[in-house]
């Protein structure tokens, strides 16, 4: 899982809000992505 959460990260961290960087922390973005999980 987390191979899978760095390229995202580092594709999208320059242009994500900097009030939500927290919703890209590992913790917080495998939950913030079960539903592509469950369609894979």
């Amino acid at each position: 899982m987390r191979t899978a959460w760095l390229p995202y990260i580092l594709v999208r961290i320059a242009e994500h809000p900097l009030q939500k960087l927290d919703e890209l922390l590992p913790w917080n973005w495998r939950g913030s992505n079960a539903h592509i999980r469950r369609a894979a």
